[in-house]
């Protein structure tokens, strides 16, 4: 006998924010593997690979029934993909895993606008406050007293990891008109990591001479089962159930708990500026989800 719908959606609910806390320990694993000393592109390489290897046997039944759009589709999330996690590991090495959550999760404020361009869906009006609220958010976590703005070089890094992610993620919509859902959830991570192997072969990144390889591995196979394949799955599975804004609403947490998680674990102290500057991008993002002065929400 199935539940009923109310308890299926809060079952779900509960899903999604376990997926989202995941999400934001991801951004303290991915600063872990910072400090290992492996190279950014052998990482991506083996962190993808593990994942295709998780979710071959769920997903290879579609993958024997491919068209040339999926395949097009899947190389083009595949090359987000390694951007967007590339860009992640590399600004991670300049900032903090609270302050890389927070920038990353503007994706959300940047979507309307990637949408307009490849979708080409009207942004709403209150995208414009969004965004001022976000620049507002983003100034005060670069902002240090007494000396003024100073530009993290790993926070604009991460801008633009966001702005990577507002397109993989448009894009994926755009996608999943025509792609199964299976097939647009693996073949992705298989190029992504032929993409991050060529570029470690080519720069000899595999080599493990100085990495600390116990710390490496543990990391890579946790961000691969939970954050990538464990989260990525329950997203897929409870949207089914789960509206488009009140999952996107959900998801803001995964900023706080990496914020949480980051100052409880000792990654980084809590202040002034990470609560204003976080507040501020939570605040634009909730702006661009919550149905105010609509009638009805637009589907993303």
């Amino acid at each position: 006998m199935k539940k009923p719908l109310g308890e299926r959606r809060f079952a779900m609910e509960g899903l999604l924010l376990v997926a989202t806390l995941f999400w934001g320990m991801s951004n303290l694993w991915c600063k872990d593997i910072t400090q290992t000393g492996v190279e950014t592109n052998a990482f991506v390489a083996i962190r993808y690979g593990l994942a295709v290897l998780l979710l071959l046997p769920i997903c290879w039944k579609d993958l024997r029934c491919l068209t040339g759009r999926d395949v097009v589709h899947c190389l083009i999330l595949g090359v987000l993909y390694y951007s967007t996690q590339l860009t992640q590991v590399i600004g991670l090495r300049y900032t903090t895993p609270a302050n890389c959550s927070f920038i990353t999760s503007a994706y959300v404020v940047l979507m309307p606008i990637t949408s307009a361009i490849v979708m080409r869906e009207k942004p709403q009006k209150k995208v414009l406050m969004s965004i001022l609220l976000c620049v507002a958010g983003l100034y005060a976590l670069n902002f240090t007293p007494g000396e003024g703005l100073q530009i993290n070089v790993g926070n604009a890094i991460i801008l633009f990891c966001a702005l990577l992610w507002a397109i993989q993620i448009t894009y994926l919509s755009y996608a999943g008109r025509t792609t199964k859902t299976t097939v647009l959830t693996i073949l992705p991570f298989f190029f992504a990591a032929v993409l991050a192997a060529i570029a470690a072969l080519l720069r000899g990144g595999f080599s493990m001479e100085g990495v600390d390889q116990k710390t490496l591995y543990t990391t890579v196979i946790l961000l691969a089962i939970f954050p990538t394949v464990a989260s990525g799955l329950a997203q897929t599975y409870a949207q089914k159930v789960i509206e488009p804004t009140r999952a996107a609403i959900i998801y803001t947490m995964e900023s706080v708990f990496a914020c949480l998680l980051s100052i409880l674990l000792g990654y980084e102290p809590l202040t002034g500026h990470l609560l204003v500057g976080g507040g501020l991008i939570v605040t634009a993002i909730l702006l661009t989800e919550l149905p105010i002065g609509t009638k009805k929400r637009r589907n993303l």
